[in-house]
């Protein structure tokens, strides 16, 4: 399925993955004010994401990245940073940058979207990881698979809708905050590749008890 037209000709999504797409992304999509699903995975893009998607208020998905790697197929490598107008898309329920170049640091607005349930950037990303982000309340899922420095944040134990939690790829350091056993109803913990963390002691038998956790060997605090 290519997207689907109304006859007033309102385009309410366009599902291009996979279509050997290339060049960059149009800027004029930010006019489709009426998409709810924008895919363009699994293709050859380059360049920046437009500012003008933050324009799509209504769009409750929206996939850029490559989405695993398949045989015969390149991923986008868009570049440049995640612009901060995407924390316009009040109504987006999933978010996926994955495999691509980006650079620059998770933008703090991102945690305007009170509607997300799955946030996945898997890029060149720096900086910390925002404070901001423990206000997306619905959020199930967080992956966040990148260059990030600086501690864990401990207001992620305030998503208490959060099932997975995959910081992987990273360069985090400090102790595993406490506060992520509140998350009464986690089922998924990764956390390998960051060398500088640590696993206090109280939350041994939190980990022991999440249905799928890999610390990447981790070691205890002192």
């Amino acid at each position: 399925m290519v997207g689907r037209i109304y006859e007033d000709g309102r385009v309410d999504s366009l599902l291009l993955k996979s279509n050997n797409l290339s060049g960059t992304i149009p800027e004029s999509l930010g006019n489709l004010v009426n998409l709810k699903t924008l895919e363009l995975n699994w293709n050859q893009l380059t360049g920046s994401i437009p500012e003008t998607l933050g324009n799509l208020y209504n769009l409750k998905r929206l996939a850029l990245g490559n989405n695993g790697m398949q045989e015969g197929k390149e991923g986008n490598k868009l570049t440049g940073s995640i612009p901060e107008t995407l924390g316009n898309l009040r109504n987006l329920e999933y978010l996926f940058l994955w495999e691509d170049k980006l650079t620059g640091s998770i933008p703090e607005t991102l945690g305007n979207l009170h509607n997300l349930k799955s946030l996945t950037l898997g890029n060149n990303l720096s900086g910390s990881i925002p404070e901001t982000l423990s206000n997306l309340r619905n959020l199930e899922r967080l992956t966040l698979g990148s260059n990030l420095t600086g501690a864990i944040p401990e207001s992620l134990g305030n998503l208490t809708n959060l099932r997975y939690l995959n910081l992987s790829r990273n360069n985090l350091s400090g102790p595993i905050p406490e506060t992520l056993s509140n998350l009464r109803n986690f089922e998924g913990l990764t956390l390998g590749g960051n060398q500088n963390l640590c696993l206090p002691v109280s939350l041994y038998h939190w980990v022991e008890g999440i249905r799928s956790h890999d610390l990447g060997g981790i070691p205890d605090c002192n």
